[in-house]
């Protein structure tokens, strides 16, 4: 560089950014595990949030696709006694919408149910059959979504058990094939974070000991890292959901660990490294089995998500997704804090508003787009992280 003078930076790269879960069909609001007979009825307890009102929202604040997972699949409907086979595409839930963003120029990354469960939940084979199932898939979807249709949806935290046969999956998805098809389709697939068992991660932990406790000590980071590069062999890509927002100001201590592990790992080859944030409040519930009670992740604020975003940044991350899970709505009438960006709201005239989390959201990524071209040539090398206590990480 030339003494006395800035450095310059082309605008032609952006930053990409998605809610994975995105907006929900109608249903019912004491969410017992089943759905309105007709999903697009504006009848039932919350309306749908599949319309162009709610969608334009998630564009406004910034976000480039949307990940639907299981609530849109390829090939199914739900109605109101569960999932069903819908053999008309034009008639299923994923083309409403897909069609949805494609007026409002956003992507999509859909999943299929024979893609999705069997490679998440039961190891198995890759053949001819499936091979098939996943051909009529993107030829069907590109045919009447071409606009929206952007990557596909593959995995979600899967085991090392299950990576064989993703990494077959993954080679089918990029071969020659299906590029003929879709010559510039993504793929996208979440990782397990490093907070869950230790014999998911790596066969050298499978004995019952490894199957307790959440504490982060050498076996984790050896079992993580383990795991990481068995995932970069059958993703070629790093991608996790990592959830650090505790109740009462806390934070978890693994966030940042969990990021240097993806980032460095990535670094041997070259893989392009995303991350998927908390940007919504969720409960999980009390597990008999560990003896551990209610967890609670809190409503993230702008500086919760500020500090989340900008963290992930410093790591070099490429793609930033917002976890917005699924309850759009709220379960009792006592509940009135935001559960997602967007929520149901039974006093408003279209039945949803924008949450305090939507703002946050929307805020913090006006100014990530505002330097985009700049965070997006950024070759991390290293950080520095001083842990005062467990629950500060500065």
């Amino acid at each position: 560089m030339i003494a006395g003078k800035k450095p310059f930076y082309p605008y032609d790269r952006h930053m990409e950014m998605t809610a994975y879960m995105g907006p929900r069909r109608a249903g019912k609001r004491d969410f017992n595990g089943k759905y309105g007979e007709n999903p697009r009825d504006g009848k039932e307890d919350y309306p749908s949030f599949i319309t162009e009102e709610v969608f334009r929202l998630y564009k406004e604040a910034g976000l480039t696709f949307l990940i639907p997972e299981a609530d849109a699949w390829f090939g199914q409907n739900i109605t109101e006694t569960g999932y069903v086979r819908e053999p008309d595409f034009l008639k299923s839930d994923l083309y409403t919408y897909m069609k949805t963003a494609e007026r409002l120029g956003l992507m999509v990354y859909p999943t299929t149910e024979e893609l999705f469960d069997p490679m998440t939940h039961q190891p198995g084979a890759f053949g001819e059959k499936e091979k098939e199932q996943l051909r009529e898939f993107v030829v069907t979807v590109q045919a009447y979504c071409p606009n929206s249709f952007g990557g596909i949806m593959l995995t979600d935290e899967p085991s090392y058990h299950s990576l064989d046969r993703i990494k077959k999956i993954m080679e089918y998805l990029r071969s020659e094939e299906i590029q003929s098809i879709k010559p510039d389709l993504k793929l996208f697939a979440s990782m397990l974070p490093m907070y869950t068992y230790l014999n998911a991660y790596s066969p050298a932990y499978e004995a019952a000991e490894y199957n307790q406790g959440i504490l982060f000590n050498e076996d984790r980071i050896a079992a993580y890292g383990d795991y990481i590069d068995r995932c970069a062999d059958a993703l070629g890509e790093f991608c996790c959901d990592y959830y650090s927002l505790g109740r009462d100001g806390w934070l978890s201590p693994a966030f940042y660990q969990n990021m240097e592990l993806m980032v460095e790992h990535g670094k041997k080859g070259r893989y392009p490294v995303s991350i998927t944030l908390l940007s919504n409040r969720m409960d999980t519930a009390y597990n008999p089995k560990t003896g551990r009670g209610r967890t609670i992740y809190r409503i993230p604020s702008y500086e919760d998500m500020r500090f989340q975003v900008y963290s992930a940044l410093a790591f070099g991350v490429r793609q930033i997704g917002y976890y917005t899970f699924w309850q759009h709505y709220h379960e009792g009438t006592a509940e009135v804090y935001p559960k997602a960006m967007v929520n149901y709201e039974p006093s408003e005239e279209k039945g949803y508003r924008p949450t305090e989390i939507y703002y946050a959201v929307k805020e913090v990524n006006a100014e990530v787009h505002a330097l985009e071209h700049i965070f997006l040539r950024y070759q991390w090398q290293g950080c520095k992280v001083i842990r005062t206590s467990r629950e500060k990480n500065i």
